[in-house]
């Protein structure tokens, strides 16, 4: 798959803000096909990388759609406290 393709690329040359972009990429595929798990698991890394490159916008939507990922696995109250941490 492309995504994870350029996951290991990002990974590989150190290229943070690509690599977040890439995971917001592959976990939003998966929250479409529904796997929750593994979509959380990106998404969470992806917003974990843009806080800490101080990149605010990708992180939010980052936080947001991991909102998504887990609210969609029945995890509403994670959902909240995520959805609440992008938009502060």
């Amino acid at each position: 798959e492309r995504g994870r393709a350029a996951v290991q690329l990002a990974r590989e040359t150190g290229e943070q803000g690509a690599l977040a972009r890439a995971l917001r990429l592959v976990g939003n595929i998966l929250v479409g096909r529904g796997d929750y798990p593994a979509a959380s698991e990106a998404l969470d890394e992806a917003w974990a990388v843009a806080a800490a490159l101080g990149a605010r916008n990708s992180e939010a939507r980052g936080l947001n759609d991991a909102a998504i990922a887990y609210r969609r696995r029945g995890n509403v109250e994670h959902a909240v406290d995520l959805y609440e941490r992008a938009l502060a």
